[in-house]
């Protein structure tokens, strides 16, 4: 049966370069987990709860400014890039850079403006105007390199699509913990402080690497008129934000109702938690392009087959840390420090929700790269306003423990939409 998977070029070139993304993505989770262990171990939950509040807005602010343009531009620049349409992609490029940067100027100037305020909403433990004013700070440069890591993994440029993502972010925090771990006390503020910084230096990098292997070594003021790459990111921009809610925007939520410890045990155990889709996100981040030119060419057989090799191994794999988290999640909450073993239990909710979303396969990838992105679109506002109305009612009624349970009831109904709405669509399960 392996075998016969991989007689196909296109199975083949998916399953070698699976592998070496495979490595990097590793790597990204598992520095993700050491930097979220020198963090517990540094600084407590309280400050830990403080720093990963700011981080998980930043990132979902930064998200919310690509405006659907970095899932768009995975099928459009793939398509061109093969074409080898240097001024196609020159011209998706331009469009898209103007809009988001625009975007994502105008929330930071926001949240500076506005960050002596926000107090009166949120807590003081959970957040300060100068932890605001140095999200403010950051969020145009993490969009920037957001956004070019996802033009370079349009064009297959995995390893630095990878690091100009999380895996670059977390290993430059976790450089200068260790180096300025025997000075002063650290705090949030000095963590925040450091993303900022880690932040400039992937800008400029991810920049570079896109300029250097695109061809594209000039910009277009604001591109040429694109309406089918306009259409398509608008479709996708709404989906796209309310599947980032449910990653980055849980712990921002909670953050109204829970104190900055609570959040801190919540940061941990998700963190922890999500080493068990990790297979699934590094093969979808390979596979994207690839959904869209398979069913493009009408190579459904080939498609269905991609899918399910996609899904049994993510599956088994991301068995073992499954068992691991629900056998033990006292042990497992410890490794954070003494003060996050009261998390156990919030551990094994999120554990349940990433075992549902692992056991759905590359849905949503495949329903937004065959074109489906009104399915899609639809299905994540109704998953969206479920995780909303849970998240607010849950931690309001539950506190930090019904929080994890509105985040894991999110993935579980978004996941099995997706997989009915792929039946429909697509024909076929792309799981078995």
């Amino acid at each position: 049966m392996l075998r016969a998977l991989t007689t196909s070029p296109q199975v083949s070139r998916l399953i070698s370069l699976s592998v070496i993304t495979g490595v990097f993505k590793l790597s990204s989770a598992l520095a993700t987990i050491l930097l979220t262990f020198m963090i517990t171990n540094t600084v407590g939950a309280e400050s830990t709860g403080q720093f990963f509040y700011i981080y998980n807005l930043t990132f979902l602010l930064a998200m919310f400014s690509m405006r659907g343009f970095n899932v768009s531009l995975l099928k459009f620049n793939a398509i061109a890039y093969k074409q080898e349409s240097s001024a196609q992609l020159k011209s998706h490029y331009s469009y898209a850079l103007a809009r988001v940067i625009f975007l994502s100027l105008t929330l930071s100037i926001a949240i500076y403006l506005t960050a002596p305020h926000l107090n009166e909403w949120i807590s003081s433990s959970v957040v300060t105007k100068e932890r605001l004013q140095l999200a403010a700070y950051t969020l145009p440069l993490l969009t920037f390199s957001l956004f070019h890591a996802a033009c370079l993994q349009s064009i297959s440029k995995i390893i630095s699509s990878v690091l100009s993502m999380q895996l670059g972010i977390s290993s430059l925090l976790i450089l200068m913990l260790l180096i300025f771990h025997n000075h002063d006390v650290i705090d949030s503020g000095d963590l925040l402080t450091g993303f900022l910084t880690a932040s400039l230096i992937f800008a400029a990098f991810s920049s570079y690497q896109w300029w250097r292997n695109s061809g594209v070594t000039a910009i277009s003021p604001f591109g040429l008129k694109n309406p089918d790459l306009k259409s398509s990111a608008k479709k996708l921009w709404i989906s796209n934000t309310i599947t980032n809610l449910t990653q980055w925007g849980g712990l921002v939520i909670a953050g109204f109702f829970v104190s900055a410890a609570d959040l801190g045990l919540l940061s941990a155990a998700q963190r922890a938690s999500l080493l068990i889709g990790f297979v699934l996100i590094t093969v979808n981040f390979v596979v994207a392009p690839t959904f869209s030119t398979l069913y493009k060419e009408g190579r459904i057989n080939e498609l269905i087959r991609v899918s399910r090799l996609i899904f049994r191994s993510s599956l088994a794999i991301g068995l073992i840390p499954s068992a691991l988290f629900l056998l033990y999640p006292d042990w497992v909450m410890t490794w954070f420090g003494p003060d996050f073993f009261d998390g156990s239990n919030l551990l094994m909710i999120l554990t349940f929700g990433q075992l549902i979303n692992i056991s759905t396969g590359s849905v949503g990838y495949l329903l937004i790269m065959s074109g489906h992105e009104n399915e899609f679109k639809t299905i994540s506002i109704i998953s969206g306003i479920v995780n909303l109305i849970c998240l607010t009612s849950f931690s309001w009624l539950w506190g930090v423990t019904g929080a994890a349970l509105a985040m894991a009831l999110s993935m579980i109904v978004s996941n099995a939409l997706a997989l009915r709405a792929s039946k429909r669509h697509l024909g076929f399960y792309p799981i078995g």
